[in-house]
């Protein structure tokens, strides 16, 4: 059956490389240099593909800062997808490096897409018969935009919601012709308006590092404690290996039997490695550099950031005034027209919100009233709280009850009117 399939396999192969050429055309002209009617029509078609891209800021964190020592603190963070967007001067030069070495060595001479991993996706396709990829840096970049495009989406009702994102997904992500000719008609649109600085660093900002942890900032944070500027090679290394497969190269799962601390991480080390090979191949590391990472164990430092008013409560006793200010804000019509809007302003747009909260009255407030009025008495069930507001201003410096706090899914009630 196989055999019957190569006349058939053998004309796509042949088409997918025509059209390979002629995007080399097209990702260096304004206009495609073609002969004959069919390549002709093949150029029209794709020319009259949409080569603009809407890339706007994707999901960020938003964080609640108050006043320590007359210093502004973090005390609390909201989001969807844990993300920090940081520039260029803000990586390590060693991710940067293992990312184009490993993902498109091509990346600074091609023209949005990477033609030999086209045609390398075209043979696979016509021998195997399913859609492969040969996707460059920049068609992974154009990809991860479309898919963070899907998840601003809503609808009238949860479900239309889902069906929205799901068929947006689908579109954006499915393994079709169809839609590689347009991630490909995007990327060389991309490349031509934005440098490849831009470029990567935008990608190294958008991609999947496993779970809800998006991007090179929250990537090193969380997976090793440190900011992505000061990222180790091996460190580097590991991250682009995670972001080959984050749902099973991830390293914060050590019981996980194919992929966990029992077996150093066999999967994601496999995969490390081979990032360090190809660093070495493309003469970014030398050989020793290169030998050295090898023979070093993967070893994550998992920290992570807290998502909603826990940190406020367990390190501020601030649990009560972080549920305040995510009521407020969620309230305010200036954060959009609906409940569901407002909630993902406060989870997608990485909102900075200063309050006037002093951590330091908060502290001898919460002690004082701890002191007078304990959170269990035998045989006495009182409450007790204390709220500070500043004269003349009506800013509140400290707010605290002598409950437990216990993070819940709070949802303030509609503004009147």
């Amino acid at each position: 059956m196989r055999v019957m399939r190569w006349p058939a396999a053998l004309l796509t192969f042949l088409g997918m490389s025509v059209l390979a050429g002629m995007l080399v055309t097209v990702a260096v002209t304004p206009a495609v240099a073609v002969v004959g009617e069919g390549a002709s029509g093949a150029a029209s078609f794709f020319e009259d593909l949409p080569d603009y891209l809407d890339i706007q800021t994707p999901q960020q964190v938003s964080t609640v800062y108050a006043t320590k020592g007359g210093q502004q603190v973090k005390i609390a963070s909201f989001y969807a997808e844990n993300r920090t967007n940081v520039t260029s001067a803000q990586m390590a030069d060693s991710l940067k490096e293992a990312a184009v070495d490993t993902e498109d060595p091509r990346f600074y001479d091609e023209g949005g897409i990477d033609v030999i991993g086209t045609l390398r996706g075209a043979a696979a396709t016509a021998v195997g018969g399913d859609v492969q990829g040969g996707s460059s840096i920049t068609q992974q970049y154009v990809k991860n935009v479309l898919v963070q495009q899907c998840e601003s989406l809503t609808g009238k009702t949860a479900a239309q919601t889902q069906a929205k994102v799901d068929a947006c997904y689908q579109d954006a992500a499915g393994v079709t012709p169809q839609r590689k000719l347009q991630e490909m008609r995007y990327a060389i649109a991309v490349n031509k308006k934005y440098s490849k600085d831009q470029i990567l660093t935008g990608y190294l900002n958008i991609v999947g590092l496993g779970g809800r942890v998006y991007g090179a900032e929250a990537g090193a944070e969380y997976y090793f404690g440190v900011h992505a500027k000061d990222l180790s090679l091996v460190q580097s290394a590991t991250l682009v290996a995670i972001l080959n497969n984050p749902s099973n190269l991830r390293i914060d799962e050590p019981n996980d039997k194919d992929n966990g601390t029992a077996n150093g991480y066999a999967l994601t080390k496999e995969r490390r490695d081979y990032v360090l090979r190809r660093m070495e191949a493309h003469h970014s590391i030398t050989k020793a550099q290169m030998t050295a990472a090898i023979a070093t164990p993967v070893q994550p430092h998992i920290t992570a950031t807290a998502n909603g008013c826990s940190t406020a409560a367990t390190s501020y006793d601030a649990g009560y005034f972080c549920d305040y200010v995510r009521d407020e804000v969620l309230q305010d019509p200036a954060f959009g027209k609906t409940l569901a809007e407002r909630i993902a302003t406060l989870d997608t747009k990485g909102l900075q919100i200063h309050t006037s909260l002093d951590l330091d009255l908060q502290s001898q407030a919460q002690s004082s009233l701890s002191a007078y009025v304990p959170a269990t008495m035998a045989g006495v069930d009182v409450g007790g709280s204390n709220v500070t507001v500043e004269p003349g201003t009506g800013r509140i410096l400290s707010m605290v009850q002598n409950t437990a706090y216990t993070q819940g899914e709070s949802i303030a009630p509609a503004p009147p009117g």
